[in-house]
């Protein structure tokens, strides 16, 4: 399943004109917001007269006894904190780098949606000067069915007799609002959160005359109220994530340009 990272509507003339259109895509640049939260070690390891190692080891729990001539103490102790990790773009990226190898440095790429005419928005990693990477499989998103919107729009054909013209003006706008499931999938680890996505669009219309066509250009979008899990490949343990992701309005973009990093 293509991700489908905010709602973009397109005209039917799209299709039929969209490889030699003025409208090739829209980039928008993503800011992810994130939180990752599991559990740690609270306390210092201690030996078996309960003095702290000089190492400084963290440990859930300590067992030992003090011995006098009177009396002998035994005490367990056990301690847990929870430790907050953050996810951001640059956390992204070294997961690229470090266990896929996609890209050796992760100085000047960019994370971006990347969308075609009518097609769901898709993730790219994008630097001036490198080929742009689709890294969808590593970072994608479902709707569901369920959704609300508010949408306007308006069609103006004007037919002038003598002499012969013909105009055509089309506006509109939309927003909506509808559940999300994000996933970001690495070799080490599973992420999926859940929350609402935002978006918004509005009409715009490229060519002139008989080429004359309007497109949905994606407005900024923000998936918001995302809570959810990260499971580990080897079983360990599972941890929770929380926070948001928010996405720019597209920009429009010719696509081999883009490519290219150019």
């Amino acid at each position: 399943m293509k991700p489908n990272l905010w709602k973009n509507t397109a005209s039917a003339l799209t299709a039929m004109l969209a490889a030699s259109s003025l409208y090739a895509g829209s980039v928008a640049s993503v800011t992810l917001r994130l939180t990752e939260s599991t559990t740690a070690e609270a306390l210092l390891a201690k030996d078996e007269n309960g003095k702290a190692l000089p190492a400084k080891v963290p440990v859930f729990e300590n067992d030992f006894s003090v011995v006098t001539s009177s009396q002998s103490v035994t005490t367990y102790e056990y301690g847990s904190k929870i430790v907050t990790y953050k996810i951001s773009n640059k956390e992204f990226l070294e997961a690229l780098r470090d266990e896929i190898g996609l890209i050796d440095d992760i100085a000047g790429w960019s994370l971006v949606f990347l969308t075609e005419g009518d097609q769901a928005g898709v993730a790219y990693i994008s630097k001036k000067g490198a080929t742009a990477i689709d890294v969808s499989q590593y970072l994608y998103g479902v709707t569901g069915d369920e959704i609300a919107i508010q949408d306007t729009y308006k069609y103006v054909l004007t037919e002038v007799f003598n002499p012969e013209k013909i105009t055509l003006k089309e506006t509109g706008a939309y927003k909506s609002k509808e559940l999300i499931a994000v996933t970001a999938e690495f070799p080490s680890s599973t992420l999926i959160v859940y929350g609402t996505l935002e978006s918004s669009g509005r009409l715009q219309t490229f060519g002139t005359g008989e080429l004359q066509y309007s497109e949905y250009i994606p407005g900024a979008g923000n998936m918001k109220n995302l809570a959810g899990t990260a499971e580990f490949e080897n079983g360990d343990e599972t941890t929770i994530v929380e926070g948001s992701i928010s996405v720019a309005a597209g920009k429009i973009v010719n696509l081999a340009a883009f490519f290219a990093g150019s």
